[in-house]
């Protein structure tokens, strides 16, 4: 296991704050109102095949049993 330091992780986390900053500079990309974010046709259809494929069920010999059908 690797151990910080108190600084390092204190600069790791100034960082990861400058790059949400940074990726969420143009807060009107964000907040349009003129634009309406909405996953294409082809992601609703591949989140409904793998729904459809996923299985989970519980088990009395393990807490539960996850498949995923191919």
């Amino acid at each position: 296991m690797i151990d910080f330091t108190l600084d390092e992780l204190a600069e790791f986390s100034s960082r990861e704050n400058d790059f949400i900053k940074e990726l969420l500079k143009d807060e009107s990309m964000v907040r349009s109102e003129d634009i309406v974010m909405e996953p294409s046709e082809e992601s609703v259809n591949r989140i409904l095949a793998f729904s459809k494929a996923y299985s989970r069920r519980k088990s009395k010999r393990i807490n539960e049993f996850q498949l995923i059908l191919n």
